[in-house]
């Protein structure tokens, strides 16, 4: 019995294109900037970090605790 793997081995990554965004989100008052990607539009993954940080989801370095202190303005 022999099996095939169809996972790219760790070196194939670079011929797989990612259809994705990546987004910068800087919080000015704390000179931090956050890097994401997604394959969503960015308006409904940030839409996503707003709820996360509604839950209180993220510990107090996190993207959700800046969106507590400041807002998304």
């Amino acid at each position: 019995m022999t099996v095939e793997s169809t996972t790219p081995s760790i070196t194939d990554w670079r011929i797989y294109k990612c259809k994705g965004t990546v987004y910068l989100i800087t919080c000015e008052p704390e000179k931090k900037s956050y890097v994401g990607i997604t394959r969503r539009p960015a308006k409904h993954r940030f839409q996503g970090h707003r709820k996360g940080a509604e839950k209180g989801q993220g510990d107090h370095l996190s993207l959700q605790e800046a969106l507590r202190t400041y807002g998304d303005d």
